[in-house]
């Protein structure tokens, strides 16, 4: 990327987000040589690197801010930054530009007291570069008590959780739209049902099927169902040991407990299938509301040779020629539901 930019030498403003789970720590005086070398004109340089390097150390860290605090960065670009990190087991953390330019954040500390800044000069105005405005998602890596003092949490709109969620965030949220369970469960049903009372805009779920069942202590909750019965709108069952976008596979006896939970309300639906469609499209087209449905047909769950493509042949989807259906290869279906659209 740097050989790429080196030849980019018109370039007034440079925004870079990289978010590599195993990346190593960025070095500013790489960044300063290479500005000072090729991008002479450049004005304003927005950043976020995310990094996990199990072989890093505290000291190692406060090196790497060192980088990004020469006279080049703080007096002649006046560009600060901060890093907040994590080394209880390796180091894990993000070091970003000021102010932070990008939608996405990941929270990587139990607490923001613990971040390291450059922002330190007297005659700064903080509030000029104090601002997480933009940010309209939250990823958390790690359970962090209460959000960063300059946070404007009206704006967050997305939440994926990889790890436990503090119950002081609850009331923060109340703009939120869409939320992503990531693999690991940290929270009861009873705090899911307390979450859900706080977050009425919500109206997106991405979950393992796994965690969805213990989050309604296996469907039974009549509180949390009956939220999720009136808030969500657009459900996705994702694969559970996957941090991509890759759909779990629900069996067709789960998939009645989401047609009886969802069936009211929900509008689009994606899941893993490993039944023929003869067997589960009767029972999904309970939902009432569905206009979108798509199927991940996973080859290695069935002994046949019938790959979705091969449902376009199915009589029982033909029934509605106001329905659009497409199978971009062999394991995935969509079906938009023209009659409802």
């Amino acid at each position: 990327m740097r050989a790429a930019l080196s030849q980019l030498s018109r370039l007034t403003k440079l925004a870079l987000y990289e978010n590599g789970r195993h990346s190593s720590l960025p070095n500013g005086q790489t960044w300063e040589q290479l500005i000072q070398s090729s991008l002479p004109l450049l004005k304003t340089f927005q950043f976020c690197f995310c990094f996990h390097h199990f072989n890093s150390n505290l000291n190692q860290l406060q090196q790497a801010v060192a980088s990004f605090s020469t006279p080049f960065y703080l007096f002649d670009k006046r560009w600060f930054i901060r890093c907040n990190y994590d080394c209880r087991y390796s180091a894990m953390g993000t070091l970003y530009s000021l102010p932070f330019a990008f939608v996405e954040m990941p929270i990587d500390v139990t607490s923001f007291d613990t971040s390291m800044s450059t922002l330190i000069a007297s005659d700064v105005d903080d509030t000029k570069y104090e601002s997480y405005e933009k940010i309209k998602t939250l990823m958390f890596n790690e359970k962090c008590p209460m959000p960063h003092r300059a946070f404007l949490t009206s704006n967050i709109v997305r939440l994926v959780l990889k790890t436990g969620l503090s119950t002081n965030w609850y009331f923060l949220l109340s703009n939120l739209r869409h939320l992503e369970f990531r693999r690991t469960l940290h929270m009861s049903s009873s705090d899911f049902n307390h979450f859900l009372a706080n977050t009425p805009q919500l109206h997106s779920l991405t979950v393992p099927i796994l965690v969805l069942s213990k989050l309604t202590d296996k469907f039974t909750h009549k509180t949390v169902c009956d939220q999720l019965s009136q808030q969500i709108h657009s459900l996705t069952i994702s694969e559970y040991y996957s941090y991509g976008n890759d759909l779990g596979i629900v069996s067709v006896r789960l998939l009645s407990s989401l047609v009886r939970i969802f069936g009211k309300k929900c509008e689009h639906l994606s899941l893993g299938l490993s039944a023929h469609p003869n067997t589960v499209l009767p029972v999904i087209r309970r939902m009432q509301q569905l206009r979108s449905l798509h199927i991940r047909y996973h080859p290695w769950c069935h002994n046949s040779h019938v790959t979705a493509s091969s449902w376009l042949e199915q009589p029982l989807l033909r029934t509605n020629v106001s329905n659009f259906m497409h199978s971009p290869d062999d394991d995935n279906f969509f079906i938009w539901f023209g009659n409802r659209l």
